[in-house]
This record gives structure tokens, sequence and C-alpha cells, in this order.
């Protein structure tokens, strides 16, 4: 019995690590930080992972001078790492922290994010790029409380078939400053 659940507490800690790499991302997998506009000319994962697991790239997308009335695209990677065909699911995620001097938006802004496959079938090892484009339109108005000219929000990728009790979450950071 005492085994039982110390393999448990094994696996929650296991993904509580793998989690906490992914949102901090302290390797630099996928940070495309230095394309301070995406302009979707570079979406290369630079040091990509293994092929034999599942993983998203970048991390992390920057953008700045942002308006409000514009649409910017930006293309994540998504990656199957099953030997098995895999349903996933992408998403607005908001976000559970964000980087220091960004704030987080009331939910509602994911209204004005278009994913443009939001439950992609992927090949088993297959990679592929989904469109990301957020678009607030012109009239968009922001909280007046606590809002600092920058914004953070997430897109969330889930593998669909993942069984058992612990669901792993990879999330790319969209860091917004306005112009």
């Amino acid at each position: 019995m005492k085994k039982k659940y110390i393999g448990i507490i094994i696996s929650i800690a296991v993904a509580v690590v793998v989690a906490i790499l992914v949102v901090v991302n302290p390797f630099g997998l996928g940070d495309n930080s230095s394309n301070s506009t995406p302009n979707g000319s570079n979406n290369e994962t630079p040091n990509k992972p293994p092929e034999t697991s599942n993983w998203i790239g970048p991390g992390k997308v920057l953008i700045e001078n942002y308006t409000i009335g514009t649409a910017v695209d930006y293309q994540l990677e998504v990656h199957n790492g099953n030997n098995q065909p895999a349903e996933f699911s992408v998403a607005y995620r908001h976000p559970d922290q964000v980087e220091e001097g960004y704030t987080r938006l009331p939910s509602d802004i994911q209204q004005y994010i278009w994913i443009d496959e939001r439950r992609p079938v992927l090949e088993a090892n297959e990679t592929r790029l989904i469109t990301i484009r957020l678009s607030l339109p012109i009239g968009f108005e922001f909280p007046e409380e606590g809002f600092t000219g920058k914004f953070e929000f997430w897109i969330g990728v889930i593998d669909r078939s993942q069984t058992g009790n612990i669901i792993t979450e990879l999330a790319q950071r969209w860091l917004v400053t306005m112009a």
C-alpha cells in the first residue's frame, strides 16, 4: 500500500517539475525573445527537444509597440512525441501568474485571440504550426485599475490522449507592450 502512495507522490512531483520548467523555461527552449515583433518570418524553435516527447515552441512571444486596431500573428509549433496519432487542444489560457511589470487582463480578452486549429490531430512524431492572432478592436478599453501598458496571456496546449490522474498542459506566454 505504501509503494502505491510513493508512486503517486513521485508522479505528482515529476508533473509539477515539468510544469514549472515549461512556464519558467530556464534553458531557453523555444525562447524567441530576440524577435521582439513577431512577423512570421522565423518561427523555428532552436534546440528542439527529443522527437519522443510532446513539446511546443517558442515558449515566450514578445510583442512590442502593439496598437489597438492591428492584428499580430505568430505561429506556435506543436509536436506530438507519441508513437501514434494524438488529438491536442489549443486554447486561450488565463495566466496563473504574470511576468513582473505585466498585467493579467480579464479572461474575456480571449474573444480577441484567434487560433486557426483548436483541436488538431497530429500523426506520430509530427510537428505542426498553429497560427495565433491577437487583434484588439478599435475602441477596446483596458481596465483602468492596475493596467501598466503591458499585459500577458497564455496559449495552453493539452495532449488529449493522456490518461491517468495527471494531465500535463504546456503553455506559450504572450507578453504584449502597448505603443
